[in-house]
């Protein structure tokens, strides 16, 4: 073999492991961690808090920067903050089918996600509420709770609504990405705003 072959050789096996590690894969799947800041609008009551639990993508990438994406989430929260005496129990499960652009700087990027969000939402609330008083002290004109209501609720509210959402993230030899990402969505019953730390594999 000669210097020109072996040098062939060479370069030829160097792009080889080159194109090995950067080698485009088009499907992806992984799963995180989500948080989401609701504030609560189809009740008898205006309730704000924050939902916690797991997330989970699977997606197709047409080119480099272009995929589609469907995205599960389940998140719940039995405590929310007790202002009188407000106890509810609410769970929210979101089915997601998003398009994404994503822009690469090196080895991090940006991503764009607009989609349809297929949710469910269900609770069980408590309210307690004072409806009299009752004069105790004439001399210190102390007042003292004379009754209260407790209201139940149970619900059930689905529907399907827009969501959009911006991530950022790197990746490790275009196979293994570390994402942080945020969306919104506008409901007639809630406003919800998601966080999520999210990995996922290319295969």
């Amino acid at each position: 073999m000669n210097i020109k072959e072996l040098s062939c050789s060479v370069v030829l096996s160097l792009l080889s492991s080159v194109c090995a590690a950067e080698a485009f894969h088009p499907f992806l799947v992984g799963g995180g961690i989500g948080t989401a800041d609701i504030t609560l609008e189809g009740l008898p009551f205006e309730q704000e808090d924050e939902i916690v639990g797991l997330t989970a993508n699977l997606g197709y990438s047409f080119t480099r920067n272009l995929a589609v994406s469907y995205r599960w989430s389940s998140q719940d929260e039995s405590d929310f903050l007790d202002i009188f005496d407000f106890d509810p129990d609410l769970k929210l499960v979101r089915n997601d089918l998003l398009a994404n652009y994503t822009h690469y700087f090196g080895r991090g990027f940006i991503r764009a996600q607009l989609g349809l969000s297929a949710w469910r939402s269900k609770g069980n609330v408590r309210e307690t509420q004072v409806t009299g008083f009752e004069y105790m002290d004439f001399d210190s004109a102390k007042w003292d709770i004379e009754k209260h209501t407790t209201y139940k609720a149970n619900y059930t509210k689905e529907s399907v609504d827009p969501v959009v959402g911006i991530a950022v993230g790197f990746d490790i030899r275009r196979r293994v990405e570390f994402v942080l990402g945020y969306d919104y969505m506008n409901t007639d019953y809630f406003k919800l705003g998601s966080t999520s730390f999210i990995v996922n594999v290319r295969i």
